[in-house]
């Protein structure tokens, strides 16, 4: 009795390793890989400046770190004993599985708790630091207009649904005063309107959820230049600024890791329930108001198509937290019995057959959580839990025909 009590700690432990080396290695692939390419590389960031985003880019992926490491260490623990035949020896000596297989699911049950607690409680504080670190950071990149050679930086925006590009050329800058500004628009990348003036301001405004950067020119020119123009040659300019400023803003928010307030992401599922109180009531009105005559019906329809956008992308939040978290514990329950019906010599099988299984487990919940939710194809709740219910259906499978070997 004795030396069964010994088999869940030693079954356990042969587990931790693999996880704990498996989660670190995605949290640093993510870090490495999202944090500095998309941050330093795209954005202009040092490499102190991501460090200071660590906690914010961590709790971001803890829900995907946690349920690859869970399948990475119970594919690679499970499937060794297996291998080893450390599993036939342990039913020969009348030992039953659930005595190595219960610890590991209970862990994935703790798993499933941390994960929920990190998007649910993590992710909105952390989306608040990080929204002050990357104001911060903003203003640094302001300032570095004027690097060595051809000072320049860029935007990109969608506008009336037309891609454009903003350019921006800066002969000297001191502090958020521009001296010598050139400022190009490209429209599907030909040259659409030019901007040129003598001198000119940064100036950074917060409006509600929305951040603007608006560079503020004075005694300039502007050129527009006819997008179907075959020279795109340089025609009528206009005087712009003169004794006045003219004002060209740039909306930020969805930008450089911004709109923090208005994402559902970076709200705990309290902040999101009333969210979807709030827009169930719009959408409730505006029918209202088309019934009555009050809005024509192509207005009503635009408005509530918005407004319903916006409910699906909160209630697949609310319901995506809670599914992403639980797959830990839908995971491995599959991943431990799948381990042992593979069997013998097979653990890198069993491995690959695990990482296959979280890769595809992923693409469905996107899938189901970007498109077929969001779209409202289906409802949002069966969307992002459609994959969690077929891995409870197989993991329930796999399970009775390892009990019943």
């Amino acid at each position: 009795m004795f030396r069964v009590r010994l088999l869940p700690g030693y079954v356990f432990q042969e587990f931790s390793k693999t996880f704990i080396l498996a989660f670190l290695t995605v949290i640093i692939v993510l870090f490495v890989g999202f944090g500095y390419k998309q941050v330093t590389v795209q954005k202009g960031l040092d490499f102190v400046s991501v460090f200071s985003l660590f906690p914010f880019l961590m709790a971001k992926a803890m829900p995907y770190a946690l349920p690859f490491g869970m399948v990475c260490a119970c594919t690679l623990a499970y499937g060794r004993l297996a291998g080893d035949n450390e599993i036939d020896a342990m039913r020969t000596s009348g030992v039953h599985l659930h005595y190595v297989i219960t610890p590991v699911l209970a862990f994935g049950l703790l798993a499933s708790a941390v994960t929920y607690a990190a998007n649910d409680l993590l992710s909105p504080m952390l989306g608040k630091q990080g929204e002050y670190v990357q104001d911060r950071v903003l203003r640094t990149l302001v300032r570095r207009f004027s690097s060595l050679g051809s000072p320049t930086y860029s935007w990109e925006a969608k506008v009336d649904n037309r891609n454009r590009k903003i350019h921006l050329y800066v002969d000297d800058i001191e502090g958020d005063e521009l001296r010598g500004v050139v400022v190009y628009i490209t429209e599907n990348g030909r040259i659409a309107q030019t901007i040129m003036a003598e001198s000119g301001r940064f100036r950074y405004d917060k409006k509600g959820d929305k951040r603007w950067l608006t560079v503020v020119i004075r005694s300039g020119t502007m050129k527009l230049i006819p997008p179907d123009h075959p020279a795109r040659i340089n025609i009528a300019p206009a005087l712009v600024g003169g004794n006045r400023e003219t004002y060209l803003p740039y909306d930020l928010s969805g930008k450089l890791g911004e709109g923090v307030i208005s994402d559902p992401a970076y709200r705990s599922t309290a902040q999101n329930q009333e969210e979807v109180r709030k827009l169930r009531h719009k959408i409730k009105e505006r029918r209202a108001q088309a019934a009555a005559g009050i809005l024509s019906p192509g207005e009503a329809k635009r408005k509530i198509g918005n407004y319903t956008k916006d409910l699906n992308e909160t209630l697949i939040e609310i319901y995506g937290r809670l599914a992403l978290a639980t797959s830990c514990f839908f995971l491995a329950l599959v991943a431990v019995p799948l381990s042992i019906v593979i069997k013998r010599g097979h653990t890198i099988v069993a491995f690959l057959v695990g990482l296959i299984l979280v890769i595809v487990y992923m693409v469905t919940f996107l899938v189901g959580s970007k498109f077929l939710g969001m779209d409202g194809y289906v409802h949002p709740g069966l969307a992002v839990w459609a994959p969690n219910g077929l891995l409870l259906i197989a993991g329930a499978w796999l399970m009775l025909r390892v009990f019943r070997a």
